[in-house]
């Protein structure tokens, strides 16, 4: 590991704040000795990227030279534990990512040319649900209305009716399977 690599480090931290000549020491040093470890765990525990694992030391070292070192009793530790939540982050992130498009194409596969067929197929499905819902207590309706069509949790519904977020969510829970019942018939 050269010394440029240091530098680099060092340079990026002063474009955001003055480093004191001790503490850039201090950073460089924990730089050249820790550098290689670091990348080379990263790239162990969670292969070669993406994220690559030197944008990962990068990045730790970053959040490093940002806290106070008096708050730091291991710096090892703190960059081998950052690097782990970095990469462990960047993953969650694909996957929130990756399920957000996989729902978006889900609902584009559901949408239904609009022909004469699924439009009266539409509205009989919304007839048959029209129809359970009235057969159910106004309280019911009420409270499956409130949830799903005005977007009120469990817990807001539970204080506009005297009851416990729980006991709202098991009722709404049976009236969504009346009414999935209703359509199966």
């Amino acid at each position: 590991m050269t010394d440029a690599l240091a530098q680099r480090l060092v340079h990026l931290l002063e474009a955001s704040a003055p480093v004191d000549r001790e503490r850039r020491q201090q950073l460089s040093d924990l730089y050249l000795v820790h550098w290689q470890g670091l990348c080379g765990y990263v790239r162990a525990q969670f292969g070669p990227g993406p994220p690559e694992p030197e944008d990962v030391a990068q990045s730790a070292f970053m959040r490093f030279a940002a806290t106070d070192p008096a708050h730091v009793q291991n710096p090892r530790a703190f960059l081998y534990a950052t690097a782990r939540n970095l990469v462990i982050d960047h993953h969650r992130r694909e996957q929130r990512v990756g399920a957000h498009e996989q729902a978006e194409q889900s609902a584009a596969d559901r949408v239904y040319e609009l022909s004469p067929e699924n439009v009266l197929l539409q509205a009989e499905r919304f007839r048959i649900l029209a129809q359970a819902l009235e057969r159910m207590s106004l309280k019911r309706r009420r409270l499956v209305l409130l949830n799903r069509f005005e977007g009120l949790s469990y817990a807001e519904i539970g204080k506009q009716f005297g009851m416990s977020a729980e006991n709202v969510r098991k009722h709404i829970e049976r009236t969504l399977a009346e009414c999935l019942r209703a359509l199966r018939e």
